[in-house]
């Protein structure tokens, strides 16, 4: 069985893969990240994803095409993340360049970020699960100019 197979079933199963936050390549991916996520009612969990979160960005390529890949991570104190939702989209008929505002949703989630956890964003424009229209040796730029301003929407519950 592959290891894409593997994983996602013991995600399925309630044991979601681990990932190491300090070993993204910031150099070829973008990374925000919250503070420590409170709960309001001073309980166990920090904020309560249930729903599509939307993603707005400004795109600029020397190209015509673009592959985007989100991520979105709860991460705990010691950098280890589980994934909360992810969503690849491929860009097409950009003109060189310019910038592009693109938007799309992440796959829907109904997922506890316990308290004192924060939530990360990764946008990178390769992922080994999917093909990409990225040309080699070009070079995609993210961006939020005025007017246009980039977003993570979150459906909370």
């Amino acid at each position: 069985m592959g290891e894409p197979l593997r994983t996602g079933q013991e995600e399925w199963n309630g044991d979601p893969r681990t990932y190491d936050t300090r070993k993204i390549d910031r150099r070829h991916a973008l990374a925000w990240t919250t503070g420590p996520l409170a709960a309001a009612d001073g309980g166990p969990v920090g904020r309560r994803v249930r729903g599509a979160p939307g993603l707005r960005l400004t795109v600029r390529s020397t190209t015509g095409t673009a592959g985007l890949v989100a991520h979105l991570f709860d991460v705990a104190e010691d950098d280890s993340a589980r994934i909360v939702t992810h969503e690849p989209l491929n860009v097409h008929d950009l003109a060189p360049d310019r910038d592009t505002t693109v938007t799309w949703r992440l796959q829907a989630a109904a997922y506890d970020i316990p308290a004192g956890h924060r939530l990360m964003l990764v946008v990178d424009s390769k992922d080994p699960l999917y093909g990409d229209a990225t040309v080699t040796w070009t070079r995609t730029e993210i961006g939020s100019p005025p007017g246009a301003a980039s977003f993570l929407e979150l459906p909370l519950g």
